[in-house]
């Protein structure tokens, strides 16, 4: 899957959907109920979701102007034509939605480096893994969120959509403006000058202010927790094989964003092995001149394209594959997201997040990754 480097950095891949139960308070909000066909007798047959929906099209959020905190239960749509992603910031005392953009601008003009906008500190949530592909599965999870003013937004680009290779990633249709070459094909045109980059979403207007009212204090949905902490992960061993509704939270004790990644490392290695040779992948996907810090490698467990790195591909046992994602969190917040387990393997639960004040990614300089076999 080709990633912006907002999306690598915050591991915003919604790779399935999870119904979360449904939130406390309801009135006021908007609940919504969706029809879909019944596969037996072509019938059609209600479902009926209790909680609030927010629909994606190029290049605007379809979602309440109001609703209730702290724990809410969100599906999240796509029915654009390209990607976009679900992501919910909470505003300063006095603090605009320009305000944010302004500071969030100069984060992207970095090449989402350097320190973290400090506003993402108040508050910063997403249903699941974040992010929709056009035409995937909504996602389905309980957020938490807290009294004040939100502002929902997509910071991806349209080069961030998955394309057909065989279609071209066309799909036999219009393109929308500004859809992105892959990167092989150059970024220069005659004369060998460079395209400039595609704008995120949220510069095109696709935003939407949010008033959450109630609760000042967020509360973290219920369920099997992984919590992190500044900076490992508690709760791992609470984790079986048949945990598919899993809480990612981060703790309110923590001073810093947190995300997880999950990546399997299979039956052959032991929680202490994996750890080991984890920390070996990391050695090689992050080794660059500046160290390897701000999140602009691939993180271990996602292979880098053949060819890519002097003197061959990565060391054996680093092309492991992640199995579930959950998007960054602010202290204090949580969101659950699916996953599948599996008796007898061993999995390595990371964070690639960087401290707010800038530096290398949290596996890198903290060592916050952790393994746990599942019994």
């Amino acid at each position: 899957m080709r990633r912006s480097r907002w999306t690598r950095l915050f591991a915003v891949v919604a790779v399935v959907a999870l119904v979360g139960a449904a939130c406390g308070d309801d009135d006021d909000e908007a609940s919504t109920t969706e029809t879909t066909a019944d596969a037996d007798d072509g019938g059609a047959a209600e479902e009926e979701f209790d909680g609030v929906v927010f629909t994606a099209t190029e290049y605007e959020f379809d979602a309440p102007d109001e609703m209730h905190a702290s724990t809410v239960n969100i599906r999240a749509v796509n029915d654009g034509a390209v990607a976009h992603e679900f992501a919910l910031v909470k505003l300063g005392d006095d603090q605009s939605r320009e305000d944010f953009f302004e500071e969030f601008d100069a984060f992207v003009a970095a090449d989402f480096s350097g320190p973290l906008p400090t506003t993402l500190s108040n508050g910063f949530v997403a249903p699941g893994g974040g992010n929709v592909q056009p035409g995937g599965d909504p996602i389905e999870a309980e957020i938490s969120m807290s009294e004040g003013n939100w502002v929902l937004f997509c910071a991806l680009t349209d080069g961030d959509t998955e394309s057909d290779e065989e279609e071209g990633g066309g799909g036999g249709g219009d393109e929308p403006s500004g859809r992105a070459q892959d990167e092989e094909e150059g970024g220069g045109g005659e004369g060998g000058e460079e395209e400039a980059p595609l704008p995120p979403h949220y510069q095109s207007g696709m935003f939407k202010e949010i008033t959450v009212t109630g609760d000042a204090e967020p509360t973290v949905p219920n369920g099997t927790a992984i919590t992190a902490v500044d900076y490992s992960f508690e709760g791992l061993d609470a984790l079986t094989d048949d945990t598919n509704d899993v809480v990612f939270a981060n703790s309110a004790e923590s001073e810093n964003l947190h995300h997880l990644v999950v990546t399997d490392f299979g039956t052959d290695l032991t929680a202490k092995d994996a750890e080991s040779k984890f920390a070996e992948c990391l050695a090689f996907f992050f080794a660059s001149e500046d160290g390897g810090g701000g999140g602009t490698e691939e993180p271990a467990g996602r292979a880098q394209d053949e060819g890519e790195e002097e003197g061959g591909g990565p060391p054996p046992g680093c092309d492991n594959e992640d199995v579930g994602e959950a998007f960054v969190m602010a202290p204090g917040y949580g969101t659950t997201f699916d996953i599948s387990f599996e008796a007898g393997h061993t999995y390595v639960f990371t964070c690639f997040i960087g401290d707010v004040e800038g530096g290398p990614p949290h596996a890198v300089a903290n060592d916050m990754f952790k393994a746990f076999t599942i019994a």
